[in-house]
Formats: C-alpha cells, sequence, structure tokens
C-alpha cells in the first residue's frame, strides 16, 4: 500500500510528546493554557477573626512567583510543569529544604521521573518518586497530576486521546508529502 495516512492508520505508531508539539493546533493550546497559567501570581490566604486576608510576607510566594533558587524563574517554572501536566504524566518540582524552612523550588521533567508504587492496597497507598536513580518522599514534590488515580503520577493528553493525535500527526505527515511531491500522485487525474 503506497498511501502513507493509511498505512500511518493500520500500523497504529505510537504518537510522542514530540510528534504532538509540532502540530500548530496542539502546540498554540499547550503554549495558550501554560503561559496564561504561569503569568498568574500564586497568593496565601489565612484566616483570622472570620475575616480573609492574604499574606504579603511568606517566601514560599516568592519561591513560587520570582526567584526559584533553580535556573528557571517563577513563570518559567510554572509553564514547565503546566505544559507536562498536559502532556506528560505530570508536572512535578522538587522541594528543597534546609531543615523546615524552603530554600528552593527546582523543576524536575516529568520524563526524569520513575513512580515506585508500594503498596496494592486500594485504600492505604504509598509510593516513593525516584530521580535518577535516588528515592525521594512524596512531600518532597509539588506534584501537578491530571486524571490521577494514585496521586503519584497522571494521563497526559497525549495516552488519553492519543487516536486522534495519531490521526491527525499522520494527516499532517501526508499533507507534506504531498506538497513536497508537488501535489496529488501521478494517475490521479485522467485528462
Amino acid at each position: 500500500c503506497n498511501d502513507v495516512l493509511l498505512q500511518a492508520l493500520l500500523n497504529s505508531e505510537t504518537i510522542t510528546r514530540d510528534k504532538v508539539m509540532t502540530l500548530p493546533l496542539v502546540n498554540s493550546a499547550v503554549d495558550f493554557i501554560s503561559s496564561t497559567i504561569a503569568s498568574m501570581p500564586v497568593k496565601l490566604y489565612k484566616q483570622k477573626q472570620g475575616k480573609v486576608e492574604e499574606i504579603t510576607d511568606d517566601n514560599r510566594t516568592r519561591y513560587l512567583n520570582s526567584d526559584t533558587g533553580d535556573t528557571l524563574d517563577g513563570y518559567q517554572l510554572k509553564k514547565a510543569m503546566v505544559s507536562d501536566y498536559l502532556l506528560g504524566k505530570g508536572g512535578y518540582c522538587y522541594i528543597q529544604r534546609e531543615r523546615n524552612e524552603v530554600t528552593g523550588l527546582f523543576y524536575v521533567s516529568d520524563q526524569n521521573i520513575t513512580v515506585m508504587l508500594y503498596s496494592n492496597d486500594a485504600i492505604h497507598k504509598d509510593y516513593q518518586l525516584l530521580v535518577n536513580a535516588q528515592s525521594y518522599e512524596q512531600f518532597d514534590f509539588i506534584k501537578l497530576l491530571r486524571n490521577t488515580k494514585d496521586g503519584a503520577s497522571g494521563i497526559g493528553i497525549t495516552v488519553e486521546v492519543s487516536k486522534a493525535l495519531e490521526t491527525a500527526y499522520q494527516t499532517l505527515l501526508y499533507q507534506l508529502g504531498l506538497v513536497k511531491k508537488g501535489g496529488n500522485k501521478r494517475g490521479f487525474l485522467k485528462s
């Protein structure tokens, strides 16, 4: 069969994050959503004598909104986490502590995270996160998870709607192939 689109649909090729991001609509949607959320400042509030007040002198908001202590600033950290939330298994951010004080937030790509579930118990779930073969407790990370069932990892759109994304990707490749060849296949039109 010479039809590239038909072959791809029959082969059921796995769609990856990189392939999905070549789709203009998906790329612009992920960029729009992640940029919008990243530009929103994180604020803390407390309830005092029945009234809600904003907490303005807390270092945690500084780490989330401006200086994270990492090479990424607050905007880039939130943008990266939301992109991983949408496309991968979730957004992960390591919380660096010195005793009980937070001293930095460090973005970790979801591709570098391995989840180790320790229990088959449906009620008392327990897990650790592995980063570069080093084990971390669940409270060592901020986790931003989509459609999670275990609290450790989520399901991104590349898995959830993979068939639709595969079709769109293969259609794009098919159209690019037509453009490179100068149009339709030979013999398509007969006089």
